[in-house]
C-alpha cells in the first residue's frame, strides 16, 4: 500500500512538473508561470509565447520571455499603453506581434524600433484615436500585415505607411467615419499623404465613413487583389482595380446594379450583402465577370425578383466558373426554370429565408438536393402552402402542376372546348340533313312545293 501511494505521488509530481514546464515561459520566476511556450516541432529554433488573457497591464521586459521569440501575443489583457520609456523590451527573432483586444491609447514614436525585424502586427480592437506621428513604424521596413480596425482612429499623420515598404495586407477598418469622410475627399488615394505601398495586395477599408469616390481613386493600385469596402456609403459600385479577385460591397446603400460597373474578368469573389436600397439587378449585371466563382447577394430584402438574364441568357450546356451562389434573405417569390441550367454545376446554392410562391414555376427546385438548408425553403403563398417547406410539397397540394397525372388546368379547359364545340357541330350537321332535305338536293326555290299555286308542275298541266 505504502508502494503504491508513493509511486502515485511520484506521478502526480512528475506530471505537474511537465506541465509547470510547457505552461510557463524559460525565464519565469520560482513557482509563477508568465505565458505558455510553444516550440516549432520542424524548426527547433523558432518559439512562440503565448499571453493570452494572463491580466497583463504592462508590456513584459525581455527577461521575462524567451530569448528566441518568433511570435508573442499578448491578446485579450489590459495594456494601455506602448511607452519605449517605460517598456525595456527588444527582439531581433521577434516577426509577429498581437496585441488585439487590449486599451492602447497611446504608441511612442520609438516603441516598435527595438522590434527590427516585424513582420506582422495586430493592434486591432484596442482605443487608438490618432496616428500622430510619422516615425512609429520608422525602423519597421518589413512589416508585411499591418491589422488597425476596431479602434477609434480620425488620424493618420502623412507619411505613417512611407517605410513599410514591403507591406501587403493594410486594415483599417471599422475606425471613425471623419477617416473615411477625408479619404472621400482626396481623388486618388496614392495621393492622400498616407503613402500605402503601391504593391499592396490586400487593403481593408470597411466601415470608415467612405462616400462615393472618384472614379481613379484605386487607379495606382495595380496589384491589388483583395479589396474590402463594406459598411460603408456608397450608393453606386466604385471604380476598382482589374487586377481584383475579391470584392466586398455590403452594407453599402447602393440600388442598382449593372453590367457597366460590373466588369473585373479577375474577379472570383463578389459580396454585395445586406444592401437595404437594392431593387434591381439588371439583364447581363454579371455577365462580364468572367472568373467569378463566389456570388453572394443575400439579405437584401427590397429585392424582390433575380431575373433570368442577369449572367445573360443560361442555355443546357452553360460552361461557367461559378460554384457558389447564395440569395438567401431577400424578397425574392419566384426563380426562372432556366437557372437549372447553372445550379446543376454549382457546389453550393443558398436559398433560405425568401417568400417563395409555391406554383408550377418554381418546383423545378425540387430536383436540386444540394440546396444549403433545404428545410429553410419554405413556401410564403398560396395561403394553402404557408410555411411548408417546397420540397414537402407534392402532386395533391398543387395537381394542376403534374400534367402526366392530372393534366394542366389550360389543357383540360381547351379540351372540354373542343368537345363542346365538336357536339354542336354534329347537332347542326344532323339537324340540316334530317330537316332540310331540299338543300342537300340542290333545290334552293325557297317556299315553293309541290301543292303551291305558282308550282311549275301545276302550271304545265293547265
Amino acid at each position: 500500500m505504502f508502494k503504491f501511494s508513493f509511486l502515485f505521488v511520484f506521478f502526480v509530481l512528475f506530471y505537474y512538473n511537465e506541465a509547470l514546464n510547457q505552461l510557463c515561459s524559460v525565464r519565469k520566476e520560482e513557482k509563477n508561470c508568465i505565458c505558455k511556450r510553444i516550440t516549432d516541432n520542424e524548426d527547433l529554433i523558432a518559439t512562440e509565447a503565448d499571453c493570452v488573457r494572463t491580466n497583463f497591464d504592462y508590456f513584459p521586459t525581455s527577461d521575462q520571455l524567451p530569448e528566441d521569440l518568433n511570435l508573442l501575443d499578448l491578446s485579450h489583457n489590459s495594456l494601455t499603453k506602448l511607452d519605449a520609456t517605460e517598456t525595456q523590451f527588444s527582439s531581433v527573432t521577434l516577426e509577429t506581434l498581437k496585441l488585439s483586444y487590449n486599451a492602447i491609447n497611446f504608441i511612442s514614436y520609438g516603441f516598435f524600433a527595438t522590434i527590427p525585424n516585424l513582420r506582422r502586427l495586430d493592434l486591432s480592437h484596442n482605443n487608438i484615436t490618432s496616428l500622430d506621428s510619422d516615425e512609429i513604424f520608422q525602423r519597421n521596413p518589413k512589416i508585411t500585415h499591418l491589422d488597425l480596425s476596431f479602434n477609434h482612429i480620425h488620424t493618420i499623420q502623412a507619411a505613417t505607411f512611407l517605410p513599410l515598404v514591403e507591406l501587403q495586407v493594410l486594415d483599417l477598418s471599422y475606425n471613425d467615419h471623419s477617416l473615411g469622410e477625408w479619404l472621400s475627399q482626396v481623388p486618388i488615394l496614392s495621393d492622400s499623404g498616407l503613402d500605402i505601398n503601391l504593391n499592396i495586395m490586400t487593403l481593408n477599408l470597411d466601415n470608415i465613413g467612405l462616400k462615393d469616390v472618384k472614379n481613379v481613386f484605386f487607379s495606382n493600385y495595380t496589384y491589388l487583389t483583395h479589396l474590402s469596402l463594406a459598411d460603408n456609403l456608397f450608393t453606386e459600385v466604385p471604380r476598382v482595380p482589374y487586377s481584383l479577385e475579391y470584392l466586398d460591397l455590403s452594407g453599402s446603400d447602393i440600388s442598382v446594379l449593372q453590367a457597366k460597373h460590373l466588369s473585373y474578368h479577375s474577379l472570383k469573389v463578389l459580396k454585395l450583402e445586406r444592401l437595404k436600397m437594392l431593387e434591381t439587378i439588371h439583364h447581363y449585371a454579371f455577365y462580364n465577370l468572367e472568373a467569378l466563382e463566389e456570388l453572394s447577394v443575400k439579405h437584401c430584402h427590397n429585392l424582390r425578383e433575380f431575373n433570368e438574364l442577369v449572367f445573360g441568357a443560361l442555355q443546357k450546356n452553360e460552361v461557367t466558373n461559378l460554384r457558389k451562389l447564395s440569395l438567401a434573405g431577400n424578397g425574392l417569390q419566384s426563380l426562372n426554370s432556366t437557372y437549372k441550367y447553372l445550379f446543376r454545376k454549382l457546389d453550393f446554392i443558398d436559398l433560405t429565408d425568401n417568400p417563395w410562391k409555391c406554383d408550377c414555376d418554381l418546383l423545378w427546385l425540387q430536383e436540386f438536393d444540394n440546396l444549403y438548408r433545404s428545410e429553410n425553403v419554405k413556401c410564403s403563398s398560396p395561403l394553402s402552402l404557408r410555411s411548408k417547406q417546397l420540397f414537402d410539397v407534392t402532386d395533391q397540394n398543387v395537381p394542376t402542376c403534374y400534367p402526366q397525372k392530372y393534366g394542366k388546368k389550360s389543357h383540360r379547359v381547351l379540351i372540354a372546348f373542343l368537345i363542346l364545340l365538336v357536339l354542336i357541330l354534329a347537332a347542326l350537321v344532323g339537324y340540316l340533313f334530317y330537316y332540310s332535305p331540299n338543300w342537300w338536293s340542290g333545290n334552293r326555290s325557297r317556299g315553293i312545293g309541290p301543292q303551291s299555286p305558282y308550282s311549275t308542275t301545276r302550271i304545265g298541266d293547265e
